[in-house]
């Protein structure tokens, strides 16, 4: 027997079953012997019990006279110990009462031997019924051939039981090994669902969604990951090119204006690597939202927003509305929400070629509203804003909000939406 496969789990269930059937088998015959004998015995017992009244009728009719009486061609009742037969007297006791099996002579002869008293016959005197049943009962070839016929039957029955294990074992655990297989086959970054049959049992259906789950969350992670090193390298290129922009044109100028317009860009730059290395450090370590102070969204962190990408839209049609129907507080640091903002904003600002760029806050919600190219027509620099909108889908998987980017209905562009309390109603439509 293979090592490896007496380890697995079909192996185990049907050696197990098949030991059961095992012991039941054994445990059948031992009964059905028993059950042979004892049923014999019993009759004999019974006989005995209803030729007593004969036996004891008939000595009492013939008290004087009669010593020994025949019941039938089997048996005979006997007055006294003396009047036993030799080979009878041989097996008992003068003092011994009760029933007893007694094997004699070559051919093993079986009697079924009963010893009573009655004090109203012969106060003295022990009767005995004896009834030879070695012509009743079944003999050794018969009960030889009876018990070889049973175990035929049984062993029949039991191989018949071993197979049906072994083809139900293997049903039972085939959902498992193709489960395994799956396993087994697929390659490190492989992540596609697994699946099995739809008859498996329902603890292995809700095994195999677990793994699924797990496998789902697993991808999404590496998925944030990949999308975490393109969002890091995009976010902090810009400020570190104007980092050392500002450091080259330094070395050229004396003069006291454009120095510190130079130094007010590396300021800035420097705040936005800081603002995009905070977030990132946020949405990596556990915290809980409870510790956090909520932070309030005003409409001048609207507005500083909106113009630190004012020259997105340098060239272009496009003029910005900021609507604030209520202050919304969110407990989140203050660098989530500017990510969470820029990205939004700078997004509609970088589709739009003409028309608005609408930033509307309630209490419940944030809106960026475009006129730009919607969903269906990206512009060509696209891709480099549209990272973003991962770190935006982390920021708000993390705080429980929920963000949706769709186009208008009624107007070009697209609306991308952040609903701050899910259970609540936004108070503006696109």
């Amino acid at each position: 027997m293979n090592n490896s496969k007496a380890h697995t789990f079909q192996y185990r269930i049907t050696v197990v079953f098949i030991l059961i059937a095992s012991v039941i088998v054994m445990s059948q015959m031992l009964v059905f012997i028993s059950a042979m004998k004892t049923t014999e015995d019993a009759i004999s017992h019974r006989r005995l019990n209803l030729y007593r009244t004969i036996a004891l009728h008939g000595f009492a009719l013939h008290a004087d006279t009669v010593g020994v009486l025949a019941i039938d061609l089997l048996t005979t009742a006997y007055k006294g110990y003396d009047r036993l037969p030799e080979n009878i007297r041989q097996h008992i006791d003068p003092d011994w009462l009760g029933v007893q099996e007694i094997f004699y002579g070559q051919q093993e002869d079986e009697f079924m031997v009963l010893a009573i008293k009655d004090r109203s016959i012969a106060p003295e005197d022990t009767f005995y019924i004896i009834e030879n049943v070695t012509l009743l009962e079944v003999s050794d070839a018969e009960g030889m051939l009876w018990v070889s016929g049973y175990t035929t039957l049984m062993i029949a029955l039991f191989v018949m039981a071993c197979f049906a294990i072994i083809v139900v074992a293997r049903r039972l655990t085939l959902p498992l090994q193709l489960l395994s297989r799956q396993l087994h086959n697929s390659t490190t970054d492989d992540l596609t669902l697994l699946t099995v049959p739809d008859q498996a049992p329902r603890e292995i259906q809700q095994l195999v969604g677990s793994l699924n789950d797990y496998r789902q969350r697993l991808e999404q992670l590496i998925e944030r990951e990949r999308s975490f090193t393109s969002y890091a390298s995009h976010e902090l290129r810009t400020p570190l090119t104007v980092a050392r922009g500002v450091a080259g044109l330094l070395d050229v100028s004396t003069d006291p204006v454009f120095i510190e317009r130079q130094k007010q860009r590396l300021i800035k730059a420097t705040e936005e690597m800081n603002d995009v290395i905070e977030t990132l450090l946020s949405l990596a370590r556990k915290e809980s939202h409870d510790t956090i102070v909520p932070l309030p969204i005003s409409k001048e962190l609207l507005e500083q927003v909106v113009s630190d990408h004012q020259q997105l839209l340098r060239g272009k049609a496009v003029t910005t509305h900021i609507t604030l129907v209520q202050e919304p507080a969110v407990p989140a640091p203050e660098a989530v929400v500017r990510i969470l903002l820029s990205n939004l904003i700078r997004n509609a600002m970088a589709c739009t070629t003409e028309g608005s760029v609408i930033v509307h806050a309630d209490s419940n919600s944030l809106k960026v509203i475009d006129s730009g190219c919607g969903l269906d027509n990206k512009a060509s620099d696209y891709r480099g804003y549209g990272i973003g909108l991962l770190i935006v889908n982390d920021i708000c998987r993390k705080y429980g909000w929920q963000f949706s980017l769709e186009n208008n209905i009624h107007q070009p562009g697209c609306t991308a939406s952040i609903v701050l309390r899910p259970d609540g109603e936004s108070e503006i439509s696109p």
